[in-house]
């Protein structure tokens, strides 16, 4: 397992793109037309503790995560992390009208370390165990970081 600051890094990397349409939410050339309601989140069921887990599994975890969000009151339209070189993925949801205390909370709950909290301008890796910033950076990848805490 890779050193916690190391984690974040990499986290902070990731790049979400929407399944339909077909868009960039957060990395290169992403999604100009912002409509979203601020801030929204990304969470997901997907490798608990950073552990790999079966597709199967993944998929289940996803369906339940799903009940939860919506079972919180907040509406969720499909997305996917993935790193800038596709080595991995990860299905997740775009999460509005939850807090971040409540998405860290469900994110926390299915086992996950991080959750995603973005806005018109950037994106911020959000520990669940703490609820805390651990990175920001800019919504457009290779911008200058905003912040890194």
């Amino acid at each position: 397992m890779k050193p916690q600051r190391l984690i974040w890094d990499t986290y902070a990397d990731t790049i979400i793109v929407r399944s339909e349409p077909r868009s960039v939410l957060a990395g290169p050339d992403p999604l100009d037309d912002w409509s979203f309601p601020e801030p929204c989140h990304v969470i997901t069921a997907w490798n608990p503790d950073s552990l790999l887990t079966s597709g199967d599994q993944n998929s289940e975890a996803n369906d339940r995560l799903a009940t939860t969000i919506i079972r919180h009151g907040g509406a969720i339209e499909p997305v996917v992390g993935r790193s800038s070189d596709n080595t991995w993925s990860e299905d997740s949801f775009l999460v509005v009208g939850v807090s971040r205390e409540q998405a860290v909370d469900i994110g926390r709950s299915f086992g996950q370390l991080a959750i995603f909290e973005l806005d018109r301008h950037s994106v911020h890796v959000v520990r669940c165990d703490a609820g805390t910033v651990e990175r920001t950076r800019p919504r457009i990848h290779g911008a200058t970081t905003t912040a890194e805490q």
